[in-house]
């Protein structure tokens, strides 16, 4: 029965949704670590250095080798799915990185619009998730999975609808899954329904005097 509702779950989607919980688990935890306004680092050299590469869309694009490694080397890979580099160019995966930071995203063609996947941060620099979001969006990104939550209204303000869910199951619980933490979520499906009215600041981020 589970087989047949995977069947019909990938018919309906062209995703497999084991993969859908993995991509999941990757966006909640790029939201994870919030910054206040208050906080020290807002105005760190890295973090502007950084906002100002995402908000311009200056990235080293397609170096697949430096993107798997890069998910590998995340502290959540055993959660992860990895693409191989053969897969990634097989697949015509678009591939971004922030330079100098283990900071990206890529984007992936489906039948009717292109799925944000592999985002990541492994860097201790809070606060860059919805500027790497939006650029997502800007270069063409169109569909996205995440977890039941405090992400369901920020997605559907960025202008994503629910367009399917899959009811959380035990077995496809990544190894060492910490259910007290994280509980037992479902994971949603999302497509952009419109652009969003805005986006996450400006293009030039400077430190505050």
């Amino acid at each position: 029965m589970e087989l047949l509702n995977e069947i019909k779950f990938f018919n309906r989607t062209n995703k497999i949704p084991s993969q859908c919980l993995k991509e999941a688990f990757l966006n909640t935890m790029l939201f994870e670590e919030t910054l206040s306004e208050n906080d020290d680092s807002v105005n760190s050299p890295e973090r502007v250095d950084v906002l100002n590469h995402i908000n311009n869309d200056d990235y080293v694009r397609n170096n697949y080798t430096s993107f798997a490694n890069e998910l590998m080397h995340s502290r959540y890979s055993s959660f992860l799915t990895h693409y191989a580099v053969d897969e990634m160019e097989k697949l015509n995966i678009q591939t971004f990185q922030v330079p100098g930071y283990e900071i990206g995203f890529g984007l992936k063609k489906l039948p009717e619009g292109v799925d944000i996947v592999g985002v990541h941060n492994n860097t201790s620099i809070k606060g860059v998730g919805e500027a790497l979001i939006d650029s997502a969006i800007r270069l063409g990104g169109t569909h996205l999975d995440h977890f039941d939550g405090f992400l369901s209204d920020f997605y559907s303000k960025k202008g994503f609808e629910e367009y399917e869910r899959w009811k959380w199951n035990d077995e496809y619980a990544p190894k060492g899954w910490d259910y007290d933490k994280y509980g037992r979520p479902d994971v949603i499906l999302r497509r952009l329904a419109r652009k969003p009215t805005h986006f996450s600041r400006g293009m030039n981020y400077k430190i505050s005097s």
